[in-house]
């Protein structure tokens, strides 16, 4: 229901489609929350998606796939204000028509899993996000004191394809193995 290509909102902008998301994505937090509870205050809980959505709506009062996007992120853990660039929504602001993006969604997870788990950044560098030493960000996104890195060792690499036993089969089967 999120992929609101037509009809996103209702002439009143506090209502439609995206009103009714949104609205529950509260709900389930909410409930998450009363479900966790001790655990709430040590819980960092990250909505993403794999795309954005356009400034202007379309022809069907909707917006399609775009290119800027944000993330929310919510748990007692987390520190909590807004982070990332803000260039505007003026035409000469905008990135080929669409919102700027910003703010490179690794640098937002590399954050957590460091801060809040203590991942060592050479491991997140080099094995979770490989190619991402420039990918980084300033902000404090923890509540609380950083947590200690892990040590190196406590990490390897991940499986490949061929060393997990139903993708395996998977790729056999389809010949998806070369």
């Amino acid at each position: 229901g999120w992929d609101t290509h037509s009809q996103q909102a209702d002439a009143d902008p506090l209502t439609g489609q995206l009103r009714d998301r949104l609205f529950e994505l509260d709900e389930a937090i909410g409930d998450l929350k009363t479900e966790l509870g001790t655990v709430w205050p040590k819980t960092v809980c990250i909505c993403v998606t794999e795309f954005g959505r356009t400034v202007d709506t379309n022809g069907d009062q909707g917006t399609d796939h775009g290119i800027g996007t944000s993330s929310i992120l919510v748990g007692g853990a987390v520190q909590g204000g807004i982070i990332g660039d803000w260039p505007g929504l003026a035409p000469a602001d905008r990135f080929e028509g669409d919102l700027y993006p910003a703010t490179d969604l690794r640098a937002v997870f590399k954050s957590i899993l460091n801060q809040h788990i203590g991942v060592p950044t050479s491991v997140l560098e080099n094995i979770v996000f490989p190619g991402s030493a420039g990918v980084t960000l300033s902000a404090k996104l923890i509540s609380g004191p950083q947590r200690t890195p892990m040590p190196v060792s406590a990490f390897k690499a991940p499986p490949t394809p061929q060393d997990v036993a139903p993708i395996a089969k998977y790729r056999q089967r389809f010949g998806l193995d070369g």
